[in-house]
């Protein structure tokens, strides 16, 4: 009788132990995934050297963004320094020809009014037809015609994209983020997190304002570390504030310490806010943004820093809830996000601290939200990943000035066949 008490007892649990590996869900029961290097086919380096390094101007401080033109031969730089001697800020806007590995045209910009008075990084968009470039400064937009046969810029209008007063109070951390529309004919730029503009290009006449400060908590009016997306198909406009720099200033009429997402509806200018600690219990400071293009999928993909393991959160734009991407063996953190032209890959630069342990690249599935590839490749470190308007070229741009170009519908062919480290 015991003999067979044992037996009974045997069977459920053999058979529950089969039954907890057949039962459970793909999702939850992926394996880690190989990384593999890029092939050497499917991308081109090339070496853009400082053109500061040789410009007169002595800088003490300098940081620079970039984008590619829709074929990629050319990289935009838009760089910020300031003046040794004068501690005047100072913005600096270069042509990079990959194909003649040179710069073809370098353009200074200092400061022309006085409500440039804050030294930020430069944002710089190029046009979807190549015929514009865009920078955002301080508080102010310039922008300039591009002659893709020259590779030279003819500087047309710039103005300033927030004429309202300054905090009396704490800091004053304004910066211009600037993107074309899906025409080419209109330039949205945001003075984050105050104002939100629409331009025309040809003109620079201002078709449409949306003043965020009316309706922003007086806290968040001192936001630092912004960071702005903007997605046409989506129909959304989402800024990342942050005041907790702010809070311990003694200057700071902040009651609050704040960490929040401003989600704006394009069409009728409609806000809410989403505070982040309801999202994660650690604090992050949000440093890319990006929406996805598929209207079946409103979401938000933030990368930021400041916490281990989560530094990664997608957000319904809709229901303010988030989405819990599935990795495994992933221990490095991310630094950059972007969706696909099409919406149906995240592709996240990874902190590539170790090497040999950790990719370079992570690219996953949209909607199912886990990693399809885990890509390494040498000759860039914690690369800054952005898509030519055409979706043909994906280029990864590192701080010490090398700068990656893949093809683009390759690497989809290579990893949707398995050979990026996952399984069909």
């Amino acid at each position: 009788m015991t003999r067979k008490l044992v037996v009974l007892l045997a069977v459920p649990t053999v058979l529950f132990a089969l039954g907890a590996t057949i039962w459970v869900p793909r999702s939850l029961a992926v394996s880690q995934l190989a990384i593999v290097d890029i092939p050497k086919d499917l991308y081109s380096i090339h070496l853009i050297p400082s053109p500061i390094e040789e410009h007169a101007v002595l800088m003490i401080r300098q940081q620079h963004t970039y984008a590619v033109s829709r074929d990629g031969r050319y990289c935009f730089v838009a760089y910020s320094f300031q003046d040794r001697d004068t501690r005047q800020p100072m913005y600096l806007v270069a042509v990079f020809d990959t194909a003649a590995r040179r710069y073809s045209d370098v353009h200074t910009l200092g400061v022309h009014t006085d409500k440039w008075n804050r030294l930020e990084d430069a944002r710089v968009d190029v046009s979807p037809d190549d015929k514009h470039i865009a920078v955002g400064l301080a508080d102010a937009v310039w922008v300039a015609e591009f002659d893709s046969n020259r590779g030279k810029l003819m500087p047309r209008w710039h103005a300033s994209v927030y004429d309202g007063p300054r905090p009396e109070q704490g800091s004053w951390d304004a910066a211009t983020f600037v993107k074309f529309a899906d025409d080419g004919k209109r330039l949205y730029a945001t003075v984050a997190p105050v104002a939100f503009v629409e331009y025309d290009v040809q003109t620079g006449r201002c078709l449409r304002r949306l003043d965020h400060a009316k309706k922003l908590p007086k806290d968040l009016q001192h936001a630092v570390f912004p960071s702005w997306a903007l997605c046409e198909p989506a129909g959304y406009v989402v800024a990342a504030l942050d005041n907790k720099w702010l809070f311990n200033e003694d200057a700071n009429p902040a009651t609050k310490q704040s960490q929040v997402l401003c989600v704006t509806r394009l069409k009728d200018g409609s806000q809410k806010l989403l505070d982040l600690s309801t999202i994660t219990e650690s604090w992050v400071v949000p440093l890319t943004l990006s929406i996805c293009p598929d209207p079946a999928h409103p979401v938000v993909a933030v990368t930021g820093s400041g916490f281990v393991g989560e530094d990664l959160q997608v957000i319904d734009l809709e229901s303010l809830t988030a989405v819990k991407p599935i990795f495994s063996g992933q221990s490095s953190g991310f630094t950059s996000a972007i969706f696909s032209p099409d919406g149906k890959w995240l592709i996240l630069g990874a902190h590539s601290s170790v090497r040999a342990h950790e990719p370079d690249l992570v690219i996953l599935e949209t909607g199912r939200w886990r990693v399809r590839a885990r890509y390494r490749i040498l000759e860039i470190r914690n690369p800054s990943p952005r898509f030519s308007h055409d979706g043909q070229v994906l280029a990864l741009y590192s701080n010490d000035g090398v700068l990656a170009k893949l093809s683009w519908p390759r690497l989809v062919e290579h990893f949707t066949a398995g050979a990026g480290g996952a399984a069909k």
